[in-house]
């Protein structure tokens, strides 16, 4: 069993020596290695945050060599407090920088030993389950045998063979699930087909968690000493945790050092983790299709009544919401109108407050 230690609430003597150790390190056996004074006085902003447990906020134009400022300070206060370094960027590229480059770069060069887990979210993972189901399909058939597609278009043979050529490859240890490094090319249509949002995921409990590449990626990031993830991921983790399995995602907030790295996208992302997203005509069509799908599953259950509503009763319930849908899109289209020269228009209510007619 491995002893808790908590965080040093100081930057004391040993992590400060352990800390120019590694600097001195990482210049001798980096090729090209040029001290910088403004990556110097980064690395102590760094240091005291994390050590303290305090906030630092940094701002340095590039090629001032951040991210092994952060690393420099972060890896050894990490090892010592034994807590998780947990790096968040704003976007993929840097993702697959620090995981691929610099933080291999640097664990070399200072000869520190530590694990490393690069966190995504689920729908970068190939989901075994659904990939088995779109292997078995051909021409597409709604539910209960009624002729009501679940997607746009049925996969494509090509499709179908990129998905069972994939599941066998994860299958055999080839490939860890990851479909950004898939060793074969995913259509658009394909990735939605093989992956699973939270929303749908039965964790584990579904009969194919076994050969899950999301359990087996999560419980690397749970292990790892260093993980690299991004600001959407990690705002859900803080908020929701692990769902599955009641464990937090990458870790409690107590045992993380936490590093935001491109921390100016760190706005946008809270705002958009905090928003819903409601395409108002394809639910309207959806929900409308759905009174169809109603009406199977009585047929299929065989049952008077299904959550006490008798089959007109749910039909209805499905009909009402379809127009309450229509009827929203018409009341924006009224009291809004977006100016032609905007991008990316927006609406915002007064003081975040919105109008009596829309809260239904």
């Amino acid at each position: 069993m491995t002893e808790k230690v908590e965080a040093p609430r100081t930057l004391t003597e040993d992590l400060k020596a352990g800390i120019r150790d590694a600097y001195a390190k990482l210049q001798a056996n980096t090729p090209g290695f040029s001290t910088r004074r403004s990556q110097s006085q980064m690395i102590g902003v760094v240091s005291r945050a994390l050590a303290t447990g305090n906030v630092g906020v940094v701002e340095a134009p590039t090629g001032v060599g951040k991210s092994l400022g952060y690393l420099t300070a972060g890896v050894p206060i990490a090892l010592a407090s034994r807590k998780k370094l947990v790096i968040s960027t704003g976007t993929v590229a840097l993702q697959s920088q620090l995981v691929e480059r610099d933080i291999p770069n640097f664990l070399k060069a200072t000869g520190l030993q530590a694990t490393v887990a690069l966190a995504k979210g689920r729908t970068r993972y190939l989901c075994t389950r659904n990939a088995a189901e779109a292997q078995g399909e051909g021409v597409q058939e709604g539910m209960f045998g009624d002729d009501v597609p679940l997607y746009d278009r049925p996969l494509a043979p090509i499709e179908m063979d990129v998905a069972e050529k994939l599941t066998k490859a994860f299958i055999e240890g080839r490939w860890n699930g990851d479909l950004d490094n898939a060793p074969e090319t995913v259509t658009p249509t394909l990735r939605m087909r093989i992956t699973t949002p939270a929303s749908a995921c039965a964790g584990r409990r579904c009969a194919y968690s076994a050969q899950c590449p999301v359990l087996r990626a999560r419980n690397e990031v749970r292990d790892a000493q260093i993980v690299v993830t991004n600001h959407a991921l990690l705002l859900s983790a803080l908020s929701i945790g692990e769902s599955d399995s009641g464990q937090p995602l990458i870790a409690p907030p107590a045992d993380m050092l936490l590093v935001l790295d491109e921390g100016h996208h760190i706005g946008n992302v809270a705002i958009d983790q905090g928003a819903a997203f409601l395409p108002l005509d394809d639910m309207a069509k959806r929900t409308g299709r759905l009174q169809i799908l109603i009406a199977g599953a009585y047929r299929a259950v065989d049952k008077d009544k299904i959550g006490n509503l008798l089959p007109n009763e749910a039909i209805e319930v499905a009909s009402r919401v379809s127009k309450l849908l229509k009827g929203f899109r018409d009341e924006i289209a009224h009291v809004w109108i977006p100016q032609p020269d905007e991008r990316e228009p927006m609406w915002r209510a007064a003081n975040g407050r919105l109008p009596e007619a829309w809260k239904q």
